[in-house]
């Protein structure tokens, strides 16, 4: 880091600190040749999505302009509303829980997310934007979990609780737009177990481990979802659905949550489609 003062570039750091809820790290920095000191914030750039035109051009998506095509789709077709529905796989990389390469990087690989934007313009001229998240987890059931210790305890039998694959369907309500990175960090946080890109034994291990010490019913993973949509401010309203795909007996185990405004977009219903 060169110094701003002299452009030494031999500086030194002399404190870091995390803010911004972590999301960023302050480092106060100290000149070895000038003495004069100053701060730096790093943080991870959020990369934009891009939209590639039919002339090869790339552009900035922005979600705003939505609103314009509705408005003339609307005005061309003589329509009462216009609707339109984007789906696409949005990748981030993820780190392997424990494996390592051999200059001691974490190894990993990019997972990929289902995602929608969701647009409508009424016929009172009201533009709605909504966002649909696919966040894919484990759950490991409490009650499986505790029989299998009664087993082990009472009888010297061991027994494997049960756990799935489970799916939480995340719908949002925005102006701001809201990054697809807060969203999954916000079900990261939530659920703790998201599924595995890449992984070793010692990986396995590591998500042995965490299934274990975050056992959940579909009403407890739905109930941390919703904590953690309540925390952010440009979170409008929301719906979360959330299915543990059992692999116990013949029917999932479904659970459905809204944040409960008034005059608000999302019901209780499961729909097949969100299903």
């Amino acid at each position: 880091m060169r110094c701003p003062y002299c452009s030494t570039p031999d500086c030194r750091v002399i404190d870091s600190r995390a803010v911004d809820g972590g999301r960023t790290i302050k480092r106060r920095r100290g000149c070895s040749s000038c003495g004069n000191r100053f701060t730096t914030f790093e943080t991870v750039e959020q990369m934009p999505l891009m939209v590639l035109k039919h002339d090869g051009s790339r552009q900035i998506f922005d979600i705003n302009k939505l609103e314009d095509v509705l408005r003339n789709y609307q005005k061309d077709l003589k329509t009462f509303d216009a609707h339109i529905l984007m789906n696409f796989q949005y990748h981030i990389w993820q780190d392997a829980l424990r494996s390592v390469k051999e200059d001691g990087s974490p190894e990993g690989g990019y997972q990929y997310y289902n995602i929608t934007f969701d647009c409508n313009l009424d016929h009172t001229g009201e533009f709605k934007k909504i966002m649909h998240i696919d966040f894919v987890y484990s759950s490991a059931c409490p009650c499986s979990t505790a029989l299998s210790e009664y087993a082990a305890l009472t009888r010297g039998i061991y027994a494997i609780p049960h756990s799935q694959r489970s799916i939480a369907r995340v719908s949002i309500d925005f102006d701001k737009m809201i990054w697809i990175e807060d969203v999954i960090d916000m079900c990261r946080n939530a659920l703790k177990t998201e599924t595995l890109v890449f992984c070793k034994r010692a990986d396995e291990q590591a998500f042995a481990e965490m299934n274990g010490n975050s056992v959940k019913f579909v009403e407890d993973a739905i109930r941390l979802v919703a904590d953690e949509l309540n925390k952010h401010a440009e979170v409008k309203d929301y719906k979360v659905i959330c299915s543990h795909l059992e692999s116990l007996h013949s029917h999932n185990a479904i659970a459905v949550i809204t944040k409960g405004i008034p005059n608000s977009i999302f019901n209780h219903h499961v729909t097949i489609d969100e299903w």
